[in-house]
């Protein structure tokens, strides 16, 4: 077992989505608004990202995945985009999407997942839609 409820470096508040890369486990903790980052022991390392707007911050983290580059692919339930993070500086890379109701634009998405040919696929559940896009 790995974490319990709360604030700390070993607590979550609604962990949603995760991936294993080798030895490192990265989890999305919705509402810590970050990426919380263990060896799959369960030993704690570190915290990628905090609350808010700017590339590298998250709003309701919620899907997670990786792209062939070993970048993380963060989808934010609460910034309504989908976010390309560094996984060894935690620096935000780049971002897609903003609110809304028009081709990509997101309303409230939930999860993405990388394809074999580099296209992330978005679940945009506001919109009752999948969006295909490429960083």
């Amino acid at each position: 077992m790995i974490g319990r409820f709360g604030q700390g470096d070993v607590e979550f508040a609604r962990p949603q989505s995760m991936v294993i890369d080798g030895e490192t486990l990265y989890v999305t903790d919705a509402c810590n608004h970050r990426i919380s980052v263990f060896n799959i022991n369960g030993t704690f390392l570190r915290h990628i990202g905090s609350i808010g707007t700017a590339l590298g911050q998250f709003r309701f983290p919620y899907g997670l995945d990786e792209d062939a580059h070993g970048h993380l692919i963060v989808t934010e339930f609460g910034n309504n985009r989908v976010q390309l993070i560094d996984k060894q500086s935690g620096r935000g890379l780049a971002s897609w999407g903003l609110a809304g109701r028009e081709p990509g634009q997101l309303a409230y998405p939930w999860a993405s997942a990388v394809d074999r040919k580099g296209r992330i696929i978005t679940v945009d559940s506001g919109n009752n839609r999948l969006q295909v896009f490429r960083f």
